[in-house]
């Protein structure tokens, strides 16, 4: 009996940095915004409008930027865990046990959300896909290819990327110094970022949110920007520091707060101007990371350690891969329950609707797929 309850329990345990479970869980909550407040408008957006503020309404379809902070987290702590393995002095023998580690951190649940889809095994969730597409998501190449059969798919091909990379980057630089390392990657965001004003200033394309991710936000070569961020982290963190820079992680959380309320970045009238924004944003994870990791235990971070944080973190994976899933579901059974017409009761219940939906699928494949091969990662 007490084997099952040990198996059943979420979050009993805080991380070496809590502070990190705090941030990955406020990654997913932003990512669950955004596509309830995306899909809820496209179907009832005569509720929208007369309910929330602009205010509001800017933060929740702002909130795509999640997936960024979820980016900046995966690249400090990959390279972080790198950085580790290289002084380890069996490289070889660890280097294979980081990529089991990943392949049991991300395959079994990614390709069991795959053959859900496939097999119609999911209500009301329905995908014309050929066997191509099929092929393309195997492969990990939906950034560039499109990921038809389930759009959130597409950040997990540019992190199976990154895995295989950021090993390679490390054995490139590793007689460099910090410092050497931290400049040859901002060249490199700075080239990209360059790059893709270059390529949308030629384009006489007219971009709205979907172009824009397709051409702009997808690729790999450009959402890399976003991990190499959180790279930059893991190596600063490492460098000595006295100071501890409070200054900075209000002036950042203050901006990014002025930015997400009061800026509309999901269908912007000046797609140049969010480049930098985007930038901008991501930097700002940046120093949040770098906030958690070398103030970890602060008083003004302790917001971020909650159990319930850490409950939503463990779950962040199924909850990302489950969450758009049930967008259907959620919709026929509120169509055929909810007759009011106030607008807060309409949106309120179709947003309990959801979120009961995508914790209770979410919970049911962590612990039947995710649970089991996480519990073999941990031994290695």
């Amino acid at each position: 009996m007490k084997s099952i309850f040990h198996y059943l329990s979420i979050g009993s345990k805080a991380g070496k940095i809590p502070e990190l479970d705090g941030l990955r869980a406020l990654a997913i909550l932003l990512v669950l915004c955004h596509h309830f407040m995306t899909f809820y408008s496209e179907n009832h957006g005569s509720y929208v409008r007369g309910l929330l503020p602009e205010a509001v309404s800017h933060l929740l379809f702002n909130a795509w930027l999640g997936v960024d902070l979820f980016f900046v987290l995966s690249g400090y702590l990959i390279f972080h865990h790198l950085l580790n393995v290289q002084q380890h002095p069996n490289k070889k023998q660890t280097y294979g046990r980081y990529a089991l580690k990943r392949v049991l951190r991300t395959f079994p649940l990614y390709y069991a959300i795959i053959l859900l889809v496939s097999l119609g095994l999911i209500p009301y969730y329905r995908v014309a896909a050929a066997p191509s597409e099929y092929l393309v998501h195997f492969l990990f190449l939906q950034d560039y290819l499109g990921a038809h059969i389930l759009v959130p798919l597409w950040s997990l091909a540019t992190e199976e990327k990154f895995y295989i990379l950021a090993p390679i980057f490390l054995l490139l630089t590793r007689r460099l110094s910090p410092v050497k390392t931290i400049g040859i990657l901002v060249v490199f965001m700075l080239f990209m970022l360059a790059l893709k004003t270059v390529v949308m200033i030629q384009s006489d394309q007219v971009l709205n949110h979907t172009k824009f991710f397709e051409q702009y936000r997808a690729p790999f070569h450009y959402a890399m920007v976003s991990i190499l961020v959180g790279v930059v982290v893991a190596i600063l963190a490492r460098l000595p520091s006295s100071s501890k820079r409070h200054s900075a992680v209000v002036v950042a959380t203050v901006l990014i707060i002025v930015i997400m309320l009061f800026t509309n970045l999901y269908n912007p009238e000046n797609w140049l101007g969010l480049n930098i924004l985007h930038l901008l944003v991501v930097m700002i994870f940046g120093v949040w990371v770098w906030a958690a990791v070398k103030n970890t235990g602060a008083w003004y971070l302790r917001f971020l350690t909650g159990r319930v944080l850490r409950v939503v973190s463990v779950l962040s994976y199924s909850l990302y891969l489950t969450h758009y899933t049930v967008l259907p579901w959620v919709y026929r059974l509120h169509k055929q329950h909810v007759t009011s017409e106030q607008a807060w009761i309409h949106a309120g219940s179709f947003l309990l609707i959801y979120l009961a939906l995508t914790v209770a699928f979410s919970l049911l494949l962590h612990y039947l797929i995710e649970k089991p091969f996480l519990t073999i990662k941990d031994r290695l």
